[in-house]
């Protein structure tokens, strides 16, 4: 596949190893890279505003939109929906 990758890890992850990320490589012949955020296995949730800014970032340059006026249109829809699972959950309790 020549589809770009992007290798996420935790570097307090004692699980994740540059040489398990860096292994994705052998799935593309395109644009591969690895990206390291702060914590361990959980990053995800403890880094999930980086996570989303290199998301919307990578899929935004994959269709050649402008990133600053595409990330405005994905952030109020992230606003939104933020404010719909806050709703929920305090609907829920």
């Amino acid at each position: 596949l020549a589809s770009p990758i992007t290798a996420l890890g935790g570097v307090d992850d004692p699980r994740t190893t540059e040489t398990g990320l860096a292994a994705w490589h052998a799935f593309t012949s395109g644009r591969f890279d690895i990206q390291w955020f702060d914590g361990n296995h959980g990053f995800l949730v403890s880094e999930e505003e980086r996570v989303y800014e290199l998301l919307i970032r990578r899929l935004l340059q994959g269709n050649g939109r402008d990133y600053s006026a595409a990330h405005e249109e994905l952030e109020t829809r992230r606003t939104e929906a933020l404010f719909q699972r806050k709703a929920f959950e305090r609907e829920s309790n």
